[in-house]
């Protein structure tokens, strides 16, 4: 493992970003080096006693540390006039993630200008994004819908969680509880590739293959499944499955190219890893290129294993759906 973890980076853009990189950073997350951008000095204070690599006040001439007021054209203002400050935290990346929430001011009007210095920097260039709940009116919707197109201008790939998604099935979980659900994912995801691009002995063309499926600002199919004890790749399989329909209404079988990325602590039975591939291939389409990949990660208890599905070339963007 490459012990360099500033080549892996994350940075949380906004209020919604920020949370996402707080739980990053109380989940203990190893591989990747976690950065704070937003308009608000407030919020960024509360972040000081935390493992965080950087903090970045966005436009601090501009909105006096006082935030963006819900403006994206004033977020915009603010990350232009950082630019240089954001250029310096995410030199040497070979992948940025960027972690945001749309529909407000700052993660809606900087993320685009994140985006488009990690592209310059030469870092394959990847949102997290949440979407607003539906509840939150019609103007944070649209807002939020022209922020995200906006951004996949920038990016090479997104993936995308409509909020009002977590809230299905989730009553006897408290409303944190229920927001924590989107970053959670994103961590499995970012472990995942992050444990790929620094294994040392990873081929050059896994890394090249990931970089050619994730582009040209598409949408992005994250699917997820993790068990325990015998059975446990087949059942984690079964999980990842039916995840993007539960998750991001979106499918695999809807999918250009597939990446399968099976984890564990120890040996994979290759029957088992044989089965689960074909499995998987089943809910794709008969052409879909699929590439599979395992990895040790040390983390993980000694009968777990996680199964990471990498999805791109959506074929289909439902209105209010996987577009959200």
């Amino acid at each position: 493992m490459n012990n360099d973890s500033k080549s892996i980076k994350v940075i949380g853009v906004g209020g919604c970003g920020c949370n996402g990189i707080k739980y990053l950073a109380s989940q203990n997350l190893k591989d990747a080096y976690l950065i704070l951008a937003n308009t608000d000095s407030k919020a960024l204070e509360q972040t000081k006693k935390m493992k965080i690599g950087a903090s970045i006040l966005l436009g601090k001439n501009l909105t006096k540390g006082k935030g963006a007021s819900g403006d994206p054209e004033l977020g915009f203002k603010a990350a232009k006039e950082s630019y240089e400050e954001i250029k310096n935290a995410l030199k040497s990346a070979n992948i940025v993630f960027i972690r945001t929430g749309m529909g407000g001011g700052t993660g809606t009007g900087a993320s685009p200008v994140v985006a488009e210095i990690a592209k310059k920097l030469g870092a394959l260039t990847l949102g997290l994004i949440s979407m607003p709940f539906s509840v939150e009116g019609q103007r944070r919707n649209k807002q939020a819908q022209e922020g995200l197109r906006n951004l996949q201008k920038k990016v090479d790939a997104v993936f995308v969680i409509p909020n009002d998604n977590l809230l299905k099935d989730q009553s006897d979980k408290s409303f944190n509880e229920v927001i924590n659900e989107a970053d959670a994912i994103f961590l499995d995801l970012i472990q995942s590739m992050a444990t790929v691009f620094n294994c040392t002995n990873e081929d050059k063309q896994s890394i090249e293959y990931i970089r050619e499926l994730l582009s040209g600002g598409e949408l992005a199919v994250v699917a997820i499944g993790r068990d325990w004890g015998v059975n446990a790749l087949r059942d984690a399989v079964t999980q990842a499955i039916r995840y993007p329909a539960e998750v991001q209404d979106m499918e695999l079988k809807k999918v250009r190219d597939t990446l399968i990325i099976f984890s564990c602590n120890g040996r994979m039975d290759d029957n088992a890893i044989n089965e689960a591939i074909e499995n998987i291939k089943i809910t794709t389409l008969p052409n879909t290129k699929v590439k599979v990949i395992h990895i040790m990660e040390q983390e993980l208890e000694e009968d777990e294993v996680k199964v990471v599905i990498i999805g791109a070339g959506y074929e289909q963007i439902d209105s209010g759906k996987a577009s959200v």
